[in-house]
């Protein structure tokens, strides 16, 4: 094997994994949207509070109402809203703060990129506020409080001890600094006026319950009794702030970022992990009603709304408007009109790229449920029902073609994700040809230099190439298109596939009954067999990706597998 050979494979490698991110870890967001304010000066609340309950399940906060009184009693006499708000995978803690504060799942090209402290810039409810303050772990404050009207408050990360007794105390120093901080407010005329000034956003992370699942599991004392002091300390907190402020004008909502297994462990996509719940009450709240079921991302709007601000401009959310009481149903509509206009911003902008570089693909076509037609269609009736005053209906229909909406975003930014994917896969099998010819004979077969492909591949290599351009595909993108083409010319120098077809195909057909030799045993139905029992074997290879009911199988398969090689007809064949 040639050191030119080891150069190359080792070349083709990396191009395979530098593919993966490139294809399918692509930013959604999209940059250079204005932000979308409501047209409205009527906003129910002056400030709110969000209260995270990092790593708190839904069903565990159900199943004991009595360690959280405080909250079960705004529930249980309607004082405010609850329900379920549902994360998205990966449910870690930076995700599902990013999915509630700035309305989009976690940008998933920040893979490529490590974690670090914003690898990917987005816009969140707290660069739209007049001011905000955060509480809490540095992990996530130090996400938000880049900027210049953010006020943060952090404990050291020593202080965070997967294997501390109690980590509550991690919660107590929140709601002690909080506390602190407040009543230093009232004597400080300045940072009383700044605390009063409208559209402020204050966030208190609680880590303790999320610490306590890792270390002692979300079924131990420690885990359930932290929600008690959660509960204390969130009525602590209430008063405190409405006597400050007394009037009336402060909007609350407490959650949580995402669940946990029984095990102590998120990130995966199981209900434990991806259920997590949502109380929200005060100003602009609804009083009472049936319980909702509401996406994570759809808290982004709301906070916005609540407040008067532009919703965050990349926001997927959709403003769960059955949960406002603005005392003003005009107001409720209008921040309605904002988020259309913010979506269909960013839908936009998707199309419009889309169309300057690829429309000139003959096979070019629209999003079928909801393309341009639709979307103006949708804007002037909205403008309409807003005219006639016909509120209610107006948000009916946003939220009836909201996930349309969505669905177009997804559907524009994936456009190229299957064509280049099956671009990949082919150069993933056309190494494994390499491969497997290498294993069978590491001596090439002819006079040519491995590396450089024959005349009868250049025409082929050429019209990958020329249709790159055409699809306008940027360097990367071309590569993976012709890298398929050049993998099988190397196959081919190798081993001379064609050679032996060509040799086959003449010996077959020069004999009389060269038909049923065709259709024999040997030569078709022990392949079509061997062929129907790898497909099936890598489907559920496949499957048990979505389904891990499915490794049982792959596991009886595997079990059966030695017999199956000293039985007779294994033995034969």
């Amino acid at each position: 094997m040639s050191w030119k050979f080891l150069i190359a494979s080792l070349a083709i490698h990396l191009i395979l994994i530098y593919s993966i991110f490139d294809v399918y870890y692509t930013s959604p967001l999209v940059h250079g949207i204005p932000p979308q304010s409501i047209n409205s000066h009527d906003f129910p609340a002056k400030r709110i509070f969000i209260i995270s309950a990092d790593g708190l399940r839904y069903d565990t906060f159900n199943k004991y109402p009595d360690m959280s009184p405080y909250l079960h009693s705004i529930i249980n006499s309607r004082k405010g809203v609850y329900g379920l708000s549902r994360s998205h995978v990966p449910t870690e803690s930076r995700p599902g703060h990013v999915a509630i504060f700035a309305g989009i799942t976690e940008d998933i090209s920040a893979v490529a990129k490590g974690w670090k402290k914003n690898p990917v810039q987005f816009d969140s409810v707290f660069n739209r506020s007049s001011r905000c303050w955060m509480w809490g772990s540095p992990d996530i404050v130090n996400l938000f409080d880049d900027l210049p009207n953010a006020d943060s408050f952090s404990y050291s990360a020593d202080e965070e001890d997967f294997a501390s007794a109690d980590a509550s105390n991690l919660d107590k120093w929140v709601f002690d600094h909080f506390e602190e901080y407040f009543l230093k407010a009232e004597e400080d005329s300045e940072l009383k006026t700044k605390l009063n000034e409208p559209k402020s956003v204050f966030f208190l992370h609680l880590l303790g319950i999320d610490t306590n699942g890792h270390g002692n599991k979300p079924r131990s004392k420690q885990y359930i009794e932290n929600i008690r002091v959660v509960d204390s300390g969130i009525e602590k907190v209430q008063k405190l702030v409405d006597q400050f402020f007394g009037d009336n004008k402060t909007a609350w909502l407490f959650t949580s970022d995402h669940g946990m297994t029984d095990w102590g462990s998120h990130g995966a996509g199981s209900d434990d992990e991806v259920l997590t719940p949502f109380v929200a009450w005060g100003a602009g709240i609804k009083k009472g009603g049936p319980k909702l079921d509401i996406h994570q991302i759809d808290l982004a709007p709301l906070i916005s709304s609540l407040i008067g601000v532009p919703i965050p401009v990349n926001s997927m959310g959709i403003l769960p408007v059955q949960l406002m009481d603005s005392r003003i149903s005009s107001y409720e509509f209008k921040a309605i009109e904002a988020n259309f206009r913010q979506v269909s911003s960013i839908l936009k902008e998707q199309i419009v790229f889309l169309k300057n570089a690829k429309s000139n693909r003959f096979w070019f076509r629209q999003f079928d449920k909801f393309g341009d037609k639709a979307m103006d269609s949708l804007r002037n009736t909205l403008a309409q029902l807003g005219r006639d005053r016909r509120f209610s209906v107006a948000t009916s229909l946003f939220a009836d073609n909201a996930h349309l909406m969505k669905e177009a975003i997804v559907f524009y930014h994936r456009y190229d994700r299957q064509m280049l994917g099956a671009a990949v896969s082919c150069s993933f099998i056309a190494w494994i040809a390499i491969v497997v010819s290498f294993l069978h004979n590491s001596t090439p077969k002819n006079k040519y230099d491995l590396l450089i492909p024959r005349q009868v591949f250049i025409p082929p290599f050429i019209l990958a190439a020329i249709f790159s351009i055409y699809c306008s595909l940027n360097l990367s993108q071309t590569i993976y298109i012709c890298l398929p083409v050049y993998l099988i010319s190397v196959v081919e120098n190798h081993s001379q596939i064609s050679k032996h077809v060509k040799e086959f195909a003449a010996t077959l057909f020069a004999q009389p009954d060269w038909l049923n030799k065709l259709f024999s045993v040997d030569l078709f139905v022990k392949p079509f067999i061997g062929f129907i029992i790898f497909t099936v074997t890598i489907f559920i290879f496949v499957l048990t990706f979505m389904d891990r009911a499915f490794l049982a199988a792959l596991f009886i398969l595997l079990a059966f597998i030695p017999n199956f090689y000293l039985h007779a007809i294994v033995s034969n064949w």
